[in-house]
């Protein structure tokens, strides 16, 4: 990792939880998740580049983007707890807000115009996937656990939050 991105400071990627459906509407259309199709809570992981989960954002609702749960402000932001001149490394599904402009977004390239990446663009691709596979086999560690396989009754989303944290970092210890 210190050889191709000496600068990353952490890994990220989203994952998100099915949650029963909420009867008011508003609640329907803020979790409701068109990537998996149902309602969900989804969260924000970001790992160390040596494997250490280093940052465990609240839950939003399923609607709400990777892009906007990077970009959040407050003292709790991911973003708030770097430093200038540090990178993020994540998927193609996010983005930095252009006023972030003393950190770096490393992601694999897109196709634009082109219909084919360069072999530069497909060597970099591999690098970045070669890396970000850890933020993925933390993500996959985490849904293993039976607590939050399955649908989250509503009578239980208060805690949904507690228990992604608990289980986020059980595999700690």
């Amino acid at each position: 990792m210190r050889k191709n991105y000496p600068y990353v400071r952490v890994i990220v990627d989203c994952t998100e939880f099915e949650i029963e459906q909420p009867a008011n509407p508003q609640a329907q259309q803020g979790t409701w998740s068109t990537y998996k199709n149902t309602n969900t809570a989804k969260g924000l992981v970001g790992i160390t580049p040596n494997g250490i989960v280093s940052y465990i954002s609240p839950l939003y609702g399923g609607a709400t983007s990777d892009k906007a749960i990077i970009n959040m402000d407050g003292s709790q932001s991911l973003i708030e707890l770097l430093e200038d001149g540090d990178n993020i490394m994540s998927d193609r599904g996010f983005s930095l807000d252009s006023k972030y402009t003393h950190l770096t977004l490393i992601h694999p390239p897109f196709l634009d115009r082109q219909k084919q990446l360069s072999s530069q663009q497909v060597l970099q691709t591999r690098i970045i996937a070669r890396h970000r596979i850890h933020v993925e086999r933390c993500m996959g560690r985490i849904k293993n656990f039976k607590l939050l396989n399955g649908i989250i009754p509503l009578k239980s989303i208060y805690l949904l939050e507690y228990w992604f944290y608990i289980c986020t970092f059980f595999f700690y210890i």
